[in-house]
C-alpha cells in the first residue's frame, strides 16, 4: 500500500516535528533490517543487497504551477525514474549496518529547468541489545516536492539530516528513549522564479532554513502488539535570510499509541505544542494542540478501510505570516479485485488558519482562511511476483476568503515497481 503514497504529492512540512506519523501501516526498525538480511538473494562480500527499479510517478497536471482560478493554467506531463539498492551489512548478531542508494531522474516536458538528477542515499548504523537499542545514520536527498498547500508549486527540495536514538529497557514493559535530529532545507526551482498570484512571493529561498529537534520519554508496552508513549520535545529553526521573519524555537509535550493486529492498526500521536520566536525575530508565538493519526482496518480479507489526518504548522509565503495552521482529515477505501488487483478510492478536507490579519488594499483587515478538498481513485495491480504497477487520479480544490488564492489542481499518475530481492 506504501505505493499509493508515490503518486501523493509529498507537503514540505512546517517544523521538525515527531507527532506526525505515516499514512501506512508500519513496521519495527529492526524488522525491517531483517527483511534485507533474509530476503536478499544477492550477495557483495558481506553486503546483502535487494536492487530496485522504479517509475515512481509518471503522469499528467493540468496545473503545474499551481496557479490560482484568475491565472492560465500551465499543464505538464512528467516523469520520475529511480533505481537503486537497498542494503544491509551483518555486524554481530546484533549489530548491523544498513542503508539506500538511490539515485533518481526527474523529467518534465515543459520546464526543462525542473529536469535534474537528485535520489536518495542514507546509511544507518544499528544496534539491537538486550536492554539496549540505538540508531546512529544520515541521509542526504533531493527531489521535486511541493511546497505547501496554500501555493501548491512544485519545488527542488534538498535535504540532509543526521539523528542519533536510543531506547533503554528499565524493566520488562518499561522502557525510556531519548534521540536528537537536525536537518538543512534548501528549495529552488531550478529556472527563473514565476510570478502567478498576487500577494504571494515565490522567492522559495525565504524558506531555506537549518532546524534541530531533541526528545526524550518513556514507552509502557502492555503487549507485543500495544504500546503508549509520553514525552516532550525541544525544537529550533533557524532561516538563512532574516526577511521571512521566521526563527523560532519551541517545544511540545506529547503522547502515543501504537496498536498493531493484522486485521486493526493504529498509529497516534499528539499533544500541545508551543512556539516562540528566536533571534529577536518576528515571528507570531503560538500555543496549540498538533498532532496525528493513521488507522486501518479489514472489514474482511480483501476490504480495507482507512482514516488519517492530523493538525500541524506549515511555513509559508504569503504577506508578514511565515507559517499557518493547517488541520486535515481523511478516509480511503482499498478494495482487493481477485488474486492480483487492489482497487482504492479515497477524499480529504482542510482547513488552513493564519496567525495574522492583513490589510487588503489598504482598506479592510482580513485573516486568511483555506479550505480544501482532495478526492480520487485507481488501482494497484501485480504483474509479475515482483512488479507491481498503480495508477492514481486525484482532483484537489482549495478555496479562500480572499480573492485571488482560489485553486484546482488535476493529477494522473502511474507508477511501476520491479525489486530484484
Amino acid at each position: 500500500m506504501a505505493l499509493w503514497l508515490l503518486l501523493l504529492p509529498c507537503v514540505l512540512m512546517g517544523q521538525l516535528t515527531t507527532d506526525q506519523v505515516p499514512r501506512e501501516r508500519t513496521i519495527a526498525t529492526h524488522d525491517q533490517v531483517k527483511q534485507v538480511v533474509d530476503k536478499s538473494q544477492f550477495r557483495l562480500g558481506p553486503f546483502r543487497v535487494i536492487p530496485f527499479l522504479q517509475i515512481t510517478d509518471a503522469g499528467y497536471t493540468d496545473n503545474a504551477l499551481g496557479t490560482s482560478d484568475q491565472v492560465p493554467k500551465i499543464d505538464d506531463y512528467y516523469a520520475i525514474v529511480a533505481g537503486g539498492v537497498r542494503w544491509a551489512v551483518p555486524a554481530g548478531a546484533k549489530l548491523f549496518v544498513q542503508g539506500e542508494i538511490r539515485p533518481e531522474y526527474d523529467w518534465s516536458e515543459n520546464f526543462p529547468e525542473r529536469r535534474t538528477f537528485g535520489g536518495r542515499y542514507q546509511v544507518s548504523l544499528l544496534g539491537f541489545f538486550n536492554r539496549l537499542t540505538f540508531e546512529l545514520g544520515g541521509f542526504n536527498a533531493k527531489s521535486i516536492d511541493l511546497l505547501n498547500t496554500q501555493t501548491q508549486i512544485q519545488v527542488i527540495h534538498t535535504v540532509r539530516n543526521g539523528a542519533a536514538k536510543v531506547e533503554i529497557e528499565l524493566t520488562r514493559n518499561l522502557s525510556a528513549y531519548a534521540g536528537a535530529e537536525i536537518q538543512r532545507h534548501r528549495y529552488g526551482f531550478g529556472g527563473p522564479l514565476p510570478s502567478v498570484d498576487p500577494g504571494t512571493s515565490f522567492d522559495v529561498s525565504l524558506l531555506n532554513r537549518t532546524e534541530g529537534a531533541a526528545r526524550a520519554g518513556v514507552r509502557l508496552r502492555f503487549s507485543p502488539s500495544l504500546d503508549v508513549t509520553a514525552g516532550v520535545e525541544g525544537n529550533r529553526t533557524e532561516f538563512t535570510r532574516a526577511s521571512l521573519a521566521g526563527d523560532n524555537e519551541g517545544n511540545a509535550y506529547l503522547i502515543g499509541l501504537h496498536y498493531d493486529r493484522p486485521r486493526f492498526f493504529i498509529n497516534l500521536s499528539g499533544g500541545y505544542r508551543e512556539g516562540r520566536p528566536y533571534n529577536g525575530s518576528r515571528f507570531p508565538t503560538f500555543s496549540t494542540p498538533t498532532g496525528s493519526y493513521f488507522a486501518s482496518y479489514f472489514v474482511t480479507r480483501k476490504v480495507e478501510v482507512q482514516a488519517y489526518g492530523g493538525r500541524t504548522f506549515i511555513y509559508g509565503l504569503f504577506f508578514n505570516n511565515p507559517y499557518y495552521i493547517e488541520t486535515s482529515n481523511g478516509v480511503a477505501l482499498n478494495v482487493g479485485a481477485g488474486t492480483r488487483v487492489t482497487l482504492r478510492g479515497f477524499g480529504e478536507y482542510s482547513e488552513n488558519t493564519s496567525p495574522r490579519a492583513v490589510a487588503l488594499n489598504n482598506t479592510r483587515v482580513v485573516e486568511r482562511k483555506d479550505r480544501g478538498t482532495v478526492y480520487g481513485g485507481g488501482f494497484s495491480t501485480t504483474l509479475f511476483r515482483k512488479m507491481m504497477f498503480t495508477a492514481l487520479a486525484s482532483k484537489s480544490r482549495y478555496t479562500s476568503n480572499l480573492g485571488g488564492f482560489s485553486r484546482s489542481t488535476l493529477r494522473i499518475s502511474g507508477a511501476l515497481t520491479v525489486f530484484g530481492q
